[in-house]
């Protein structure tokens, strides 16, 4: 998978926008860089603003006491000079030198002066450079680094919601289906995809599922990349022969990459998901519904994590479908639809740099369609599956976090294998179309034992 990154490694558009982010940064990581005790050792300053300085060579050059660049036709200007200093020789007499117009020997005294049009942003020493004179610079130059903190949001929240609730349906509407097929077939398939019984007499059923997939964003102001790696497993029991309830713990980590602000973000916490199958019409008619609880840690950085942040989020979702099942002979086609929603929410914080993020909600809310073709081979099941994932949030909310596109369809081709009578086990792979700009590439695998 392609990384995008502020060298250039991409379209031509990706270097214009990830030069001119650089741009505007550059004074203000050197900034932040500069945030040190005055006692802090000389190396130790210098190398915090030329270092980041020298990010953009040769745009900026290091071993120069004065350097400009233009971002949003602003004229950002950073100069440092050596403080005077007063020695006095053996016959003495004294001398005074300074470096004015010279390269300085960057330490907490050395002065550091910001402009931006003009405007001065910081005029005293480095030593006193703190995380208001980074915010001030950025507001100058019109950058609100606040707003694009979560941009990733949504389509984290949406796969990671996605995974689980198809899951979960996948366990319950494929049992139920392969019932139709006689009583081989589910006798075979005793747990079918997460479901218990199958001869009468196992009620129970414990299964487990792990997911790897690799997520990328492609949209202005949120180019990143990441993967997404969960497992779910659960239990459930069959009350009668029409109605089954059940109960999945699942745990997940997300790690992105987020390009558009040279950061990252890290996301890892469980959930706890209660669940509802029935069967109608002889087992043709399949419906569930889900509802969940999640508890997440996260971590994110920014600007070469010389900005950083972490807080707690809770996530609520829920999911239902309605799935109806044509059979002939060993081949099935099941067409269904369903509701996907979830919500997390992220407290109003204070960063490293001191800059105050407000409170926020992402929003996922799909309309799913589509179908499932399965065909039946002795102890093996091969399947694929398309479902369009229309997005609704525009019809429910305002929030500022919608998805990328109006939606995509996620394709997928399985094999279900009939290890014994009571053992069956899954491999799966998942790829999105019809959304340019947003990918998620997943491969997934299961298994289930039946009580």
């Amino acid at each position: 998978m392609t990384r995008y990154d502020y060298k250039g490694n991409s379209t031509a558009a990706k270097r214009t926008f990830g030069r001119n982010f650089l741009l505007s940064t550059v004074a203000a990581t050197a900034l932040l860089a500069l945030t040190v005790p005055a006692q802090a050792a000389n190396d130790a300053n210098k190398n915090a603003v030329f270092g980041v300085i020298n990010i953009l060579t040769p745009a900026f050059n290091k071993n120069s006491a004065s350097q400009t660049v233009t971002f949003n036709n602003k004229s950002i200007e950073v100069r440092t000079t050596a403080t005077s200093t007063t020695t006095r020789t053996s016959s003495g007499s004294s001398t005074t030198s300074a470096a004015n117009g010279t390269p300085a020997t960057a330490n907490s005294d050395t002065m550091l002066l910001v402009k931006v049009d003009g405007k001065v942003i910081h005029d005293g020493r480095i030593g006193n450079v703190r995380g208001s004179t980074l915010k001030g610079l950025l507001d100058a130059v019109g950058l609100e680094p606040t707003k694009s903190a979560n941009a990733v949001a949504t389509q984290s929240v949406r796969a990671a919601t996605n995974v689980t609730t198809q899951t979960i349906s996948n366990r319950i509407s494929s049992f139920l289906a392969k019932t139709l097929r006689g009583p081989k077939q589910a006798a075979e398939i005793t747990l079918g995809q997460g479901m218990s019984g199958g001869d009468g007499d196992r009620k129970i059923g414990v299964w487990s599922n792990f997911n790897h997939n690799w997520l990328s964003n492609d949209n202005t102001n949120k180019v990143s990349t990441g993967r997404l790696v969960s497992g779910t497993a659960g239990i459930d029991y069959m009350v009668s022969d029409q109605f089954l309830f059940g109960i999945a713990l699942s745990g997940e980590n997300t790690y992105i990459d987020t390009t558009y602000n040279n950061g990252t973000k890290d996301s890892t916490g469980f959930g706890i998901t209660p669940y509802f199958g029935a069967k109608f019409l002889d087992g043709k008619l399949i419906y569930d519904f889900m509802f969940g609880y999640g508890r997440l840690g996260n971590a994110q950085t920014e600007l070469d994590r010389l900005i950083e942040y972490s807080y707690g989020t809770t996530r609520w979702t829920s999911a239902t479908n309605l799935n109806y099942t044509f059979t002939s002979g060993n081949a099935s086609f099941t067409p269904g639809i369903g509701l996907n929603f979830a919500t997390e929410d992220m407290p109003a914080l204070t960063d490293s740099a001191g800059f105050e993020r407000p409170q926020s909600r992402t929003f996922v809310g799909d309309i799913k369609f589509g179908a499932k073709a399965a065909y039946d081979w002795n102890a093996f099941e091969f399947y694929t599956s398309h479902y369009y994932f229309y997005d609704a949030v525009p019809w429910f909310s305002n929030n500022s976090h919608k998805g990328d596109s109006t939606g995509e369809l996620v394709s997928s081709v399985g094999i279900d294998w009939s290890v014994t009578d009571r053992i069956t086990g899954t491999i799966e792979g998942s790829y999105t179309f019809l959304n340019e700009k947003v990918g998620n590439t997943g491969i997934a695998a299961a298994l289930r034992v039946a009580f």
